[in-house]
């Protein structure tokens, strides 16, 4: 099938369909073609915070994720804990961090959808 360029990367370490794709190997020759049609290196936090909440908003309130969407979410929320701020200061524990300024938001790690013991988001 076929991505938007901008969910589209040449590196990660996770193929996070629907949502977020690693292109395939066999498509790398084409890679100054996609560059130029905005398919990037690798995905920022901005990419991740925004799947979290596509994610919650496709599974809703009450709905606990699957297996393999629960998987997906605790993962991402992991590569959000290890990127740097979106000051690029290192996270101090004792001070709300900021994950990613968005282009219509600034997030906080505490404002992400987290699953609680359901699996829920």
């Amino acid at each position: 099938g076929f991505a938007e360029a901008r969910a589209v990367a040449f590196d990660g370490a996770l193929h996070l369909a629907p949502y977020l794709h690693v292109l395939p190997a066999d498509l790398l020759s084409f890679k100054p073609l996609l560059a130029k049609l905005g398919v990037r290196e690798r995905f920022e936090a901005d990419d991740y915070v925004t799947l979290l909440f596509r994610l919650k908003a496709d599974a809703g309130t009450e709905t606990p994720l699957t297996e393999r969407r629960l998987d997906v979410a605790l993962w991402v929320l992991g590569a959000l804990a290890d990127f740097k701020t979106a000051d690029g200061e290192k996270r101090n524990e004792n001070q709300k961090r900021r994950v990613s300024e968005t282009r219509q938001r600034d997030v906080l790690l505490s404002d992400l959808p987290v699953p609680d013991e359901r699996g829920v988001l």
